[in-house]
């Protein structure tokens, strides 16, 4: 009898044994500092925001920036069929998003999402279009989802959608498809993978570098 009172607390301890297993380290650095936070994200799947939450319930960011594709895995541009889905599950997600412990959120369409939709269902996101510049700290901020819409004479240009880089001097290129980008307000720079099948989920394969 004993054993089945103790059964939840066997659960919950599997369970966040199983969470700390997919959730990324933050590195302790940026735990401990107090300057402001940059999260950069990008082309995200539904299966990363459990992870997503997460993270950000532990860094308490003052800006969270997403690249575009919220919804990854649909591929939209190619499947506007389920446009249906996207909604369905744009309505599930974002709304969780915006009731994350971030002072400013921006979103930056990409192509497999639908910016209607978007402006929609956002309540407190900032939708931005691509090629925009915005300010952290002392700094200038480009974003876009694709490199080549990156704007010109910004310090950190911020991207997605692809392994290509930017076309123009955008200062320092961050892809947010092959990592999660973490800016400190003082330029300090940290970033940290994606959970192990990501890139699968996002249907997308990365091969490693020729030595």
């Amino acid at each position: 009898m004993s054993s089945l009172r103790q059964l939840p607390v066997y659960l919950s301890k599997i369970t966040q044994g199983l969470q700390n297993l997919i959730t990324p380290a933050i590195p302790a650095e940026v735990l401990d500092s107090s300057a402001a936070c940059l999260v950069h994200v990008s082309d995200t799947p539904a299966t990363f925001y459990p992870v997503l939450f997460r993270l950000l319930k532990k860094l308490r960011p003052a800006v969270l920036v997403h690249t575009g594709d919220l919804l990854d895995q649909i591929k939209l541009e190619n499947n506007s069929y389920l446009v249906g889905c996207y909604q369905e599950q744009l309505e599930r997600y974002l709304p969780q998003l915006e009731g994350m412990p971030v002072d400013d959120i921006y979103l930056v369409p990409g192509n497999h999402d639908d910016t209607d939709i978007l402006a929609d269902t956002c309540r407190r996101c900032c939708l931005i279009p691509p090629s925009s510049l915005i300010r952290f700290g002392s700094f200038k901020i480009g974003v876009a989802h694709k490199p080549q819409q990156l704007p010109a004479n910004a310090d950190f240009g911020l991207y997605g959608h692809c392994l290509d880089q930017p076309t123009v001097n955008s200062g320092h290129p961050l892809s947010g498809l092959t990592k999660i980008n973490l800016l400190l307000e003082n330029g300090t720079l940290y970033s940290m993978p994606y959970p192990r099948g990501i890139n699968a989920a996002r249907g997308l394969r990365i091969r490693p570098a020729k030595l």
